[in-house]
């Protein structure tokens, strides 16, 4: 009966006429979004990105240790972890605050070596999402495909260290700014800045959204093609993360149902949540690729 049901759906929202034109790719990216299975992809993304997430903070300390910039790393993890719902961040910052207390090898040793293969492996995860919601099915070899991880994880590592600087240069523009133009001592600082602040997160995650889907396929495309997705995607994460922060504030109880393993639960409920955007995202994009092949 549900395959009825489920059959006769696809039917109907595959006649253009059955919607508007402004929702049309919606609507496909919808279909393909279960069609291809992306609730169990986006389980792989964010059990991938769970195991990987203390090795890549591991990996950008001890990155930024050796050129004397660990303070640097540390403080933008601790803005990427803001970007968080705060219970999410509460259950991350303990464990990664006593994983990072321990002393780390050099640059070169296996420990180090070992951790960045552990987190460019998740790149993986990200790129078989792209290439199932873009169908492609002819991937690239396996040393290009583990050398365009290492990179990208390089990639991340050094913009991450480079945004903490915009975060310090802030109040001291403001600052400047209040010393020859009064118009803005009349402005609170501090909402602002949070503005400011997410603001440049948001606009973050919208060029990293961009560059993985353009990247990691083994699909030629042009940016056009990849910076809906990427917006779309970074708006529903926006409302995926403030909805989940709220049922957790007010309607979860996770340590009744998981007991200790509570934290552990929610954490890798919000990547499930965030691997489901990114890849609708894709799925946005391949649909909006379609219609224009088709010239509708």
């Amino acid at each position: 009966m549900a395959t009825g049901w489920w059959a006769a759906l696809q039917r109907y929202s595959s006649k253009d006429a059955a919607w508007p034109r402004p929702l049309r790719p919606l609507v496909a990216a919808a279909l393909s979004f279960m069609a291809h299975n992306a609730t169990q992809q986006a389980g792989h993304v964010a059990f991938s990105a769970f195991l990987s997430i203390f090795p890549f903070f591991i990996f950008l300390i001890t990155i930024a240790g050796n050129v004397g910039q660990s303070e640097a790393a540390r403080a933008a993890i601790d803005y990427n972890l803001d970007l968080m719902p705060e219970q999410v961040a509460k259950v991350i910052r303990p464990l990664m605050a006593e994983v990072l207390a321990r002393p780390r090898g050099g640059l070169m040793t296996l420990g180090f070596l070992g951790t960045l293969w552990a987190v460019s492996s998740s790149i993986d995860s990200l790129r078989l999402a792209l290439e199932e919601a873009y169908g492609v099915h002819r991937p690239r070899p396996f040393w290009r495909r583990r050398a365009q991880g290492v990179v990208l994880v390089l990639l991340a590592g050094t913009a991450l260290i480079a945004s903490n600087f915009l975060m310090i240069l802030g109040p001291l523009l403001w600052r400047l700014s209040i010393d020859y133009f009064e118009v803005f001592e009349l402005l609170e600082w501090r909402p602002l800045w949070d503005g400011i602040r997410y603001g440049i997160g948001a606009t973050g995650a919208l060029v990293v959204f961009a560059l993985l889907y353009r990247w990691l396929p083994n699909l030629r495309q042009d940016w056009r093609n990849v910076l809906p997705g990427a917006a779309l995607a970074v708006m529903l994460w926006v409302v995926v993360a403030s909805g989940f922060g709220f049922y957790l504030s007010t309607l979860a109880n996770t340590p009744v149902t998981y007991g200790s393993l509570g934290g552990v639960a929610v954490t890798l409920l919000f990547f499930y949540l965030s691997a489901m955007t990114f890849i609708f995202g894709a799925e946005f994009n391949a649909a909006l690729s379609k219609r224009r092949g088709r010239g509708t």
